[in-house]
């Protein structure tokens, strides 16, 4: 699975603006924001990789095909690395 990417320090200190105290809490929102954007971009990333799963696919299938996002099993190792399981 592709590793989900956490916002280097350079990302980070573009939303900080540490002269002006008063502008924490937005440039806290601004930074969830951005890690939820680029957490939701690795999510669709890694739906689009081909599932490792081909042994469990039934034998009428010639090729496995199928995306991680189609595959069950490619879900719940997803939300056992994200500690949701």
């Amino acid at each position: 699975m592709a590793e989900i990417k956490v916002l280097s320090d350079k990302e980070i200190n573009k939303y900080l603006d540490t002269a002006n105290p008063n502008r924490i809490r937005l440039a806290t929102t601004k930074l969830l924001e951005a890690q939820l954007q680029q957490t939701l971009r690795d999510v669709i990333e890694w739906g689009e990789e081909l599932c490792p799963h081909c042994a469990n696919i039934p034998a009428d299938r010639l090729w496995c095909d199928i995306l991680k996002r189609d595959c069950p099993e490619c879900w719940q190792e997803l939300k056992q690395m994200a500690g949701k399981e």
